[in-house]
């Protein structure tokens, strides 16, 4: 069976219609290519197919749906054609899925497709493959408050669902933007992503994709923490439910060129497999021109500057990238001689070093941020050393590093993030150094040891004492040092 916009194409099995007209877009259906070609069409009410040997939907031009499209017990549904594909699905009565793929994969192969939808925007019980497409999907919610039947619903409105839902997800050379309601991505079992691709959150935050785990009976409201979610590519339980990035962002980068001679064996980052856990860290307070990984993150403008090296800076040499150096990543603007330290390569290091400079295409870059959630969960982090030019700990960084027990902050830091080094239960010792520090978030220190030793510079004594309030400290200790 095939529908469009209400009429049928097929039915039982018996082509009834090879040609749909609106206004001036079309829709055609050739029955010897089973191709559905869709150019320039405006439909009020959706597509379904069923019980379909496959079917190639070719996109011309720019088509709107005011409903979704629902596939059932079909063989492989492939978007392609170049053109694009708007969907607006509002309302549980009018197909509040964008494209809904049940026992049947899909494939999306260069084209566009922006999907807004109350329930799923695109999801799929087999393989869900995207190829040189641009994607952007939007889990809405409910769309009529009013309606009993949507505020009732405990999946919708307590829990919500993912922009992008699969059980097995395959993307390459593709740009996708997915918001869900609560989360963005729900991969039951597997993910592949092609060479020089990047996921991230909102806020840049390097991200695993992750599958999401939940027993049944929660409809009936009898589990509130029903869900856990696991990297999709190590089967590593990562975030907790409420921690899950509800917009998610994966995209194909460019690799730069590397410059200076600064060569380096290729490395895939979180697939790679751990060796000896003493050496998962980057261990040197100087330049470093280990294993890399560029990735081109975002592009600034074209006009020609001076670097920090007095060298003319080009365009592609502004670019934000991402480097992985003796395993460990970094991200930065090359040329502005400053990176954030992004996060180990492993969970499973024992000790890390953040150096005081990396080496990126030839610039020298200072080491000046460690990035939110940077170490969050390293339960088996011992020993940190922080570089001397590290300026900034962010949220959470060292999160539930239950083994850490000791960390001395450098001279240079001036900002230490909210919840920083909370979880680290058997923190006992914390030397401030320096006296830049002048803002510590809230709970930076909750649930680590009671009676917790702060060393702090004697002439800065009574103002860290002020910092450290509400910090979450626990009958503190406090030590002068000169």
């Amino acid at each position: 069976m095939l529908r469009v916009d209400g009429t049928y194409l097929v039915q039982r099995g018996e082509l009834i219609e090879t040609k749909l007209a609106k206004d001036n877009g079309t829709v055609t259906y050739d029955v010897n290519t089973n191709e559905l070609t869709l150019e320039n069409y405006t439909s009020d009410l959706g597509m379904a197919i069923q019980d379909m040997p496959g079917l190639k939907i070719v996109l011309k031009g720019t088509n709107n749906m005011k409903a979704g499209i629902h596939a059932y017990s079909s063989g492989n549904i492939i978007f392609c054609g170049g053109g694009t594909l708007n969907i607006t699905a509002g309302s549980w009565e009018k197909e509040a899925n964008g494209i809904w793929m049940q026992a049947t994969d899909v494939s999306i192969e260069n084209c566009t497709l922006n999907i807004y939808a109350s329930y799923m925007p695109l999801s799929g019980t087999g393989i869900v493959n995207i190829k040189d497409s641009t994607i952007k999907t939007v889990r809405t919610g409910v769309a009529e408050v009013n309606d009993e039947n949507q505020n009732n619903n405990i999946y919708n409105l307590r829990y919500g669902f993912p922009g992008l839902g699969a059980t097995n997800l395959i993307i390459e050379n593709s740009n996708l933007d997915i918001t869900g309601y609560n989360y963005g991505i729900d991969i039951m079992e597997t993910v592949s992503l092609g060479e020089n691709m990047m996921v991230t959150d909102e806020n840049g935050q390097n991200l695993h994709l992750v599958k999401v785990h939940w027993p049944y009976w929660w409809m009936n409201g009898a589990d509130e923490n029903y869900t856990h979610a696991y990297s999709a590519t190590t089967a590593e339980e990562v975030y907790n439910f409420d921690e899950l990035p509800k917009r998610v962002l994966i995209k194909t980068i460019q690799t730069e060129p590397e410059q200076n001679g600064d060569t380096g064996e290729n490395d895939t980052g979180d697939n790679q497999t751990d060796g000896d856990n003493e050496n998962n860290s980057a261990n040197s307070d100087t330049d470093n021109t280990g294993s890399t990984d560029d990735t081109e993150e975002t592009k600034n403008s074209a006009e020609t500057t001076s670097g920090v090296n007095g060298e003319n800076t080009t365009n592609s040499e502004k670019k934000q990238v991402t480097k992985k150096i003796n395993q460990s990543y970094y991200r930065g603007v090359p040329s502005s001689g400053k990176v954030t330290y992004v996060k180990p390569a492993s969970k499973k290091i024992t000790k890390v070093t953040i150096p005081a400079t990396v080496k990126i295409n030839g610039y020298v870059c200072k080491v000046t941020v460690i990035d939110k959630n940077a170490f969050k969960g390293c339960k088996k982090l011992k020993t940190v050393k922080i570089g001397k030019n590290v300026q900034t700990i962010g949220e959470r960084a060292f999160y539930q590093c239950t083994a850490l027990k000791k960390i001395n902050i450098p001279n240079n830091v001036k900002s230490i993030k909210k919840e920083a080094f909370a979880g680290c239960k058997n923190l006992q010792n914390v030397t401030f150094q320096g006296k830049k520090v002048t803002s510590i978030g809230k709970n930076a220190f909750k649930n680590t040891k009671k009676k917790i030793k702060i060393s702090v510079p004697k002439s800065k004594y009574k103002a860290y004492k002020k910092l450290l309030k509400g910090t979450g400290l626990k009958s503190p200790v406090y030590k002068k040092i000169s």
